[in-house]
């Protein structure tokens, strides 16, 4: 199967606990692993995003090499930054979504599904309150968007919903410490159309 795999910088980062370097590397290694063994029986297109404003300067350079190391030849390593460059080189502020990019490339390569490698299991519902409940499976139909935190979960679960919608296929979000049973179904949450 071709799966497009969308990588969040908090899944890299041990969910922002790890915020020295050598720990840092240390969860990108164990990530390493899960991704290796998802890229086993399928092809897999990795996108991450990092803000250059807030990790390390080498650390695309790191997450790059990292992924090559360890994804089978013919693999395709695609790196974003989450800012924009405008004229001159100088940042713009401008956010470039990971996610929406990841869905879109996943559609124009008619993708077997799309899957979003994160620092959380899954989606919840009431994510807000005491007494969140987990989702194993969701239609499109049956999710709104304003659920989700705008700045973390909001812009994978839309961006699933996008890719399940437009090509009728499965789109999953689940935890990197997962990653080889998110990427076969078996772990996560899957949404249809």
């Amino acid at each position: 199967m071709l799966i497009v795999v969308a990588i969040g910088a908090s899944a890299l980062l041990n969910g922002g606990e790890d915020t020295d370097l050598a720990a840092w590397r240390l969860s990108l290694r164990k990530s390493m692993s899960e991704i290796a063994e998802a890229a086993r029986d399928h092809r897999l297109i990795v996108v991450y995003g990092y803000d250059p404003r807030t990790a390390p300067d080498e650390t695309g350079r790191e997450i790059d090499e990292a992924l090559r190391s360890v994804l089978p030849e013919g693999a395709t390593v695609t790196v974003l930054r989450q800012t924009g460059i405008g004229d001159g080189g100088a940042e713009t502020g401008a956010v470039i979504d990971k996610d929406v990019t990841a869905a879109i490339l996943a559609e124009a390569l008619n993708a077997d599904r799309i899957v979003f490698l994160t620092d959380v299991d899954g989606i919840y519902r009431y994510w807000k309150s005491f007494a969140p409940e987990f989702v194993a499976r969701a239609r499109t139909t049956e999710i709104d968007i304003r659920d989700f935190a705008r700045e973390t979960m909001a812009p994978k679960v839309a961006a699933a919903c996008r890719f399940a919608r437009n090509t009728n296929r499965p789109a999953f979000i689940g935890n990197i410490s997962q990653a080889r049973r998110v990427v076969e179904g078996d772990a996560g949450t899957r949404i249809d159309r």
